[in-house]
This record gives C-alpha cells, structure tokens and sequence, in this order.
C-alpha cells in the first residue's frame, strides 16, 4: 500500500498540532505540562509516515 505525500504545510501543522501549539496567555507562551503527555500525543496523533519523517527529521 502506497501512502499519499503530505504537502509540507500539512506536516508542519499536524506537527504543531500534535505537540499543543503555545498561544499566548498575559504575554507568556504555555507550553504542553509534560514531556510524556506531549509523547503520547504525538505519537497517537501522527500517521506511520508523518513520524517516520518526524524522526528522520530530528535525526539528521
């Protein structure tokens, strides 16, 4: 089975997504409360090929 190619807006949006985008509150970013949820997040939120990219991204 061949995958359809994400375009690269696309990637980078499920990314952010994935990891909670920060948004300002009282001029402060908040960030994802902890490494594990943003984990378990990414991970459930991502397709096959989107963390194969992800990780050869962050490896390279």
């Amino acid at each position: 089975m061949r995958l359809r190619p994400l375009s690269e807006e696309l990637m980078i949006n499920t990314i952010s997504d994935a990891f909670g985008r920060p948004h300002k509150k009282n001029g402060s970013e908040k960030l994802p409360f902890s490494i594990k949820h943003t984990l378990e997040k990414t991970r459930s939120s991502l397709s096959a090929q989107e963390l194969k990219l992800l990780v050869a991204a962050m490896v390279d």
